[in-house]
């Protein structure tokens, strides 16, 4: 197995500024569960750097043995490298460099589509994608200005969604929904006051679910071209929930009740 080079170790250092994982269409993927997932998805795989001295539990031992099935190039960093390469406090010793996604994805034969407005924190971001993801969401449109979805935040807080679930990310949400509404898709706005109480509602085909900003909720330009609000009821005197508990919530609802996602 080959060691990383000085000119690698630097190259991967790099991939932590989002200007250069933008520049060179790459981001980093680290830990044992992100790797499983990634070598189970269609991502294009460049090469694995895993850590020579550090601990080969049975779980990475399984998962080594499946990149040498795909015949994927693994380098050995050392202990210090690998230390400084990683992202995470405590890494587990085995890494990947993986390209970008760049070809959008069509939405337009999905039922349901969750689409994300001024989304600004990382975490957030991440465990929304695993929460769509989990409830069997047709895609995610996230807008122009919500966090990267290459972010290694977000990257760790999808627990491997991220590799699993169609994105359409970085784009002009307006105009996607023009689009969509083209489509007869309803677009259904998420508000933490005005409209029907979420138990009551059912969803009429096919539907954009649209989440907005953690502090602002959706941008003016965006509740313009709604065609239904929904909010949760709750009996606290917060003024919101957080924005992916929101959308749990709220994907539950129309997943897995029947009843409410317009199949009765």
């Amino acid at each position: 197995m080959p060691s990383l080079s000085q000119n690698q170790f630097k190259f991967i250092r790099s991939l932590h500024l989002q200007k250069n994982r933008e520049r060179e269409k790459l981001f980093l993927v680290e830990g044992v569960r992100l790797c499983e997932e990634l070598v189970r998805s269609d991502f294009t795989i460049h090469y694995f750097i895993i850590n020579k001295s550090g601990e080969h539990t049975d779980r990475l031992t399984s998962l080594l043995a499946a990149i040498e099935k795909r015949r994927l190039e693994v380098f050995e960093a050392t202990d210090q490298q690998f230390t400084a390469l990683a992202d995470t406090r405590q890494p587990q010793g085995i890494a990947a460099i993986v390209s970008v996604k760049l070809a959008a994805p069509d939405l337009t034969a999905a039922r349901l589509i969750l689409g994300l407005d001024s989304i600004r924190d990382p975490g957030n971001l991440g465990t929304i994608l695993r929460t769509a993801e989990w409830f069997g969401s047709d895609g995610v449109i996230t807008s122009e200005d919500s966090v990267e979805i290459y972010n290694p935040k977000t990257v760790r807080s999808t627990m491997g969604a991220l590799f699993h679930i169609p994105i359409r990310d970085n784009v002009n949400l307006a105009r996607e929904l023009e689009l969509l509404k083209e489509k007869n898709f309803t677009i259904v706005g998420a508000s933490s006051e005005a409209g029907i109480p979420l138990p009551g509602y059912k969803a009429p085909g096919k539907i954009v679910l649209l989440i907005g900003n953690e502090a602002q909720g959706l941008r003016p330009e965006i509740e313009n071209l709604l065609d239904t609000r929904i909010n949760i009821p709750g009996r606290g005197k917060s003024e919101s929930l957080n924005a992916a508990i929101a959308a749990g919530i709220l994907l539950y609802h129309l997943t897995q009740l029947e009843k409410n996602y317009g199949k009765s």
